[in-house]
Formats: structure tokens, sequence, C-alpha cells
């Protein structure tokens, strides 16, 4: 028995809402609180890369993603997956975001150590952010072909 859509889009909704949470932080943070990274292409164009914004992008594709799944392969991600993976997408964008308090010899300058936690690890939590997406979407798969059978 499927679902209806509307509850297989909930964690598409979720992301969401992080993602204009994210974007309205972005709005009201000033320049020298959040430096960004310059990415650029040729000679001409130059993209500054936020790292609130990344997290905006990263949570609205990850949204697009769960969404297709629920629409298009009828898969139902348990919300509660669905939120872990949100806990560490936002943990990874916070440790993007505090990852200009290390100097150059890579020895943190904060006081707080859980910033400096994040900001260590914040690569290896965006890696984990895809790869649960991945779990996420097998799992589902997983249990679709399970209920089927």
């Amino acid at each position: 028995m499927q679902l209806p859509l509307a509850p297989r889009t909930l964690p598409s909704l979720v992301f969401v809402v992080a993602g204009i949470f994210l974007a309205v932080a972005s709005c009201f943070a000033t320049e020298t609180t959040t430096p960004g990274i310059d990415v650029f292409f040729g000679t001409s164009l130059v993209i500054h890369l936020h790292p609130l914004r990344l997290g905006v992008l990263l949570c609205f594709l990850y949204a697009i993603l769960y969404y297709l799944g629920a629409r298009f392969l009828h898969l139902n991600v348990p919300i509660t997956l669905a939120s872990l993976h949100l806990l560490i997408t936002f943990l990874a964008v916070i440790g993007l975001r505090n990852m200009h308090y290390f100097g150059l010899a890579g020895k943190p300058i904060v006081i707080n150590p859980v910033i400096t936690i994040l900001a260590q690890n914040a690569l290896m939590l965006l890696m984990l952010s895809g790869l649960l997406l991945v779990a996420n979407v097998l799992l589902a798969s997983l249990l679709k072909w399970r209920l089927a059978h």
C-alpha cells in the first residue's frame, strides 16, 4: 500500500524550511563575519561562495532529490532519518562557516572547543551528509521492496 504524496514529501519539506532559514540567516549576516571562497572561471568570471549560501544550495538540492524520490520512485523515507540527515548537514554548514578561525598553521584561534571540532571536521560532515542521502534512498527502496514482497 502506497502512502499519499503529502506524507512522502515530508523530508523534502523539512529541507525546504531549513533552506529558507539559512537564506534568511545569510541575508542578515554581514560580509565581515562570513568570509567567502572565490572560485575563478577563466579570467572574467568570479563566484563568491559563502558557507551559508552553500548551505542554502545544499538544503534545496537535498529537498529536490527527496521530492523526486517521493514523486517518481514512490519512496517513503522515514522522517527520523531525514532529520538526522538535516542535523549533519547543519553541523557541516556551521563548521564551514567557522573554518576561517583557523590560522595558516592549522591551529585553532577560537576558544570554543565545539566550534573547533566542527570546523576541523566540516568537509567530513559534508561527505557524510551526501552518503546519508544515498543511505536514506537505499533504505527507503529496500523498505518499499520488502513491503511489495
